[in-house]
């Protein structure tokens, strides 16, 4: 009954996804840009992982879909929560506060999560330019230049989430996709706002102190100083 209630109230947005070219899901765009006509979606995947499938358009956008990690998931959904739209609303926080964010074209539900099937929801954002790439892969490679205006902007970043009690619960070099000026945009989006300030203090420090020592033959001695610098005392 639920079911059913949900696709008369959506019919409208009711979209066909073809992975690799095989009709595979269906579901409904909960919320899109005005200008963004959608129909069939379809592309091609970039890579799998245990809680979620990444697949380039044939636009050239990028479509995430989320894979159920829980049973609990399935109940969520009755009340309008899912990943999709938990990673989406980070987004707009991180854009709010200043940082640099793929532009969300939609996010959406997979119409048969009641059959448990194994994806829940899925959003779209706006292909970014070919020259950016994972930092895991790209920062140590980059001219000093290039790394000292990355590293500038780092640091303002990850002090405006500080200023608004945010944690980016996954820092990590291969979130934020550099291009060879040391531009950078910050990808899988999930930041969380803390309101009592000794479970911020606990969250932000343990994810900052983890990002340090992760990345510590990337960094120098002065730049790691910068960084603990930022900790909460």
């Amino acid at each position: 009954m639920l079911k059913e209630i949900i696709q008369l109230l959506l019919r409208r947005n009711k979209v066909a996804i073809y992975l690799d070219g095989i009709f595979n899901l269906s579901g409904f765009i909960t919320h899109k840009l005005e200008k963004i006509q959608c129909d069939d979606i379809k592309g091609n995947t970039i890579f799998e992982t245990k809680s979620s499938l990444v697949l380039e358009l044939e636009n050239g956008n990028i479509l995430k879909c989320l894979k159920i990690r829980h049973w609990t998931e399935y109940h969520k959904l009755f009340f309008g929560k899912n990943r999709a739209k938990d990673e989406v609303s980070s987004n707009y926080k991180m854009h709010e506060i200043g940082l640099a964010v793929p532009e969300i074209v939609y996010n959406g539900i997979f119409s048969d999560v009641l059959s448990k099937r194994k994806f829940s929801s899925f959003y779209c954002m706006q292909a970014i330019p070919l020259s950016f790439s994972p930092g895991n892969e790209s920062y140590s490679t980059l001219k000093q230049q290039a790394k000292d205006i990355f590293f500038q902007k780092l640091i303002l970043d990850i002090r405006k989430l500080k200023d608004n009690n945010l944690v980016y619960s996954d820092l990590s070099l291969r979130n934020i996709l550099i291009n060879n000026g040391g531009e950078y945009y910050w990808i899988d989006t999930q930041v969380k706002k803390y309101f009592r300030h000794s479970s911020f203090k606990n969250k932000f420090n343990h994810t900052l102190t983890r990002f340090i020592h992760d990345y510590a033959i990337e960094f120098n001695s002065k730049e790691k100083d910068r960084l603990f610098s930022l900790l909460i005392v």
